[in-house]
């Protein structure tokens, strides 16, 4: 029991050490590092409402003006038609994961 203590008091002192001398923070202290972030989530979620209420808004636009284009434009306009929504669709979905891995590689 007494080893015990001491190994705790050991680690205690080395962990002021480098907090004092600024090699380390105060979240080295806490055990539950990986707990859940609902503030981040939240913010997460209501971005994700942002956007694709958005999209959804200007989506009615962008295919009526694509329908106007492939209608002019007979070898490229089709195509755009057809790769201009799911490219947005695309990127969307890559800027969701890009921020989820950020975050969960900065905690």
């Amino acid at each position: 029991m007494q080893a015990q203590s001491l190994k705790l008091r050991a680690i205690a002192f080395f962990l002021a050490a480098r907090i004092l001398s600024g090699t380390a923070s105060i979240r080295d202290l806490r055990r539950d590092i990986n707990a859940f972030n609902v503030g981040g989530f939240a913010g997460l979620i209501i971005g994700i409402i942002v956007v694709v209420v958005i999209v959804a808004s200007l989506m009615g636009t962008l295919k009526t003006q694509l329908t106007k284009y492939a209608a002019n434009e007979s070898t490229f306009g089709p195509t755009m038609q057809t790769v201009v929504p799911l490219l947005i669709g695309v990127s969307i979905l890559l800027a969701i994961v890009y921020v989820l891995l950020e975050r969960r590689a900065t905690e």
